[in-house]
């Protein structure tokens, strides 16, 4: 299977003692005025438009996207 996204430091030379990367799969949600219009996953770090993200649906200027995911620090 392909890695989409990078889990690795972005800048081994300027690495930092911890490191979470939030790259990945997560939940959006896209609100239009106060309706939700949209619930889907997206690919980060890619913006929306490319296919990379894995999300497809036509957005209007004003729409407000919601991004959430769960995760657990140590």
């Amino acid at each position: 299977m392909k890695k989409l996204s990078w889990d690795e430091y972005p800048r081994p030379q300027l690495k930092r003692d911890s490191f979470i990367c939030l790259n990945g799969k997560w939940d959006i949600k896209i609100l239009r005025k106060t309706d939700i219009v949209k619930v889907s996953e997206v690919l980060v770090p890619f913006p929306l438009e490319a296919r990379l993200s894995d999300f497809e649906f036509e957005r209007k200027p004003k729409d407000v996207m919601v991004y959430s995911r769960k995760f657990t620090l140590e």
